[in-house]
């Protein structure tokens, strides 16, 4: 696990999301920068893996990244 700090995490972000080794789970900011990242085919959509998970959330934890 690699930790960075805020700016240098935006930086090199796009980076790892276009290598072949990407990471599994990652931050990001909702709103145009995670559109962005959907839209570039880089995300892949879990609604269907954590849906066995989901009902022990809290609701404001899956809402907050719905597009």
């Amino acid at each position: 696990m690699q930790f960075l700090e805020n700016e240098a995490y935006k930086a090199k972000l796009p980076s790892m999301l276009q290598s072949k080794d990407r990471p599994h789970i990652i931050y990001s900011w909702a709103g145009g920068v995670l559109k962005s990242q959907i839209d570039a085919g880089v995300l892949e959509d879990i609604a269907v893996p954590i849906s066995g998970y989901k009902e022990n959330l809290a609701p404001a934890r899956g809402q907050c990244f719905h597009l």
